[in-house]
């Protein structure tokens, strides 16, 4: 497969956020708020069409990110700010500028998501601020969980 035409970084969904918020004038609340207003309807959709080429991850996982939103309104709003920057230039400008602007905010150049790219289970959750730990088995709970500091897991009985 050929490399994209970028180069590369890991730029996060928040990263986008905080950018596109601060280029429009608008807040991060209001881009996962499920107003409809005009002044945030364009910056979110944008916004979402930026997580979905610069990061690798799905629609659901986006959505969940702007406010729960559904995997087929992501889709709606990356068809639609596909549609408009193919007839706006000044549009295609800001976004591209804002592609620079949330590898500013992450401190580091971006990368296109391509398909077929692949993440290990492990970025996958760090994606979401989680890590991964493993707990050996006899340290579980009863449920199989384990235990969270502070609290001794306990043995069921």
């Amino acid at each position: 497969m050929t490399e994209p035409a970028t180069t590369a970084c890991q730029v996060t969904v928040a990263d986008i956020q905080r950018a596109v918020a601060h280029c429009y004038g608008v807040s991060v609340a209001d881009l996962r708020s499920s107003r409809r207003a005009p002044e945030t309807v364009q910056p979110r959709f944008i916004a979402i069409y930026l997580a979905q080429i610069l990061t690798p991850l799905t629609a659901s996982a986006i959505g969940r990110l702007f406010g729960d939103r559904d995997h087929s309104a992501i889709l709606r709003a990356i068809k639609m700010i596909q549609v408009r920057l193919g007839k706006d230039p000044t549009l295609a400008d800001e976004f591209e500028m804002l592609k620079a602007e949330a590898c500013r905010h992450a401190g580091s150049v971006w990368r296109s998501r391509m398909p077929g790219d692949v993440l290990t289970f492990d970025q996958t959750l760090n994606q979401f601020g989680f890590e991964l730990a493993i707990v050996p088995i006899g340290t579980r709970d009863h449920n199989g969980f384990a235990p969270t500091r502070g609290r001794k897991a306990s043995t069921g009985e």
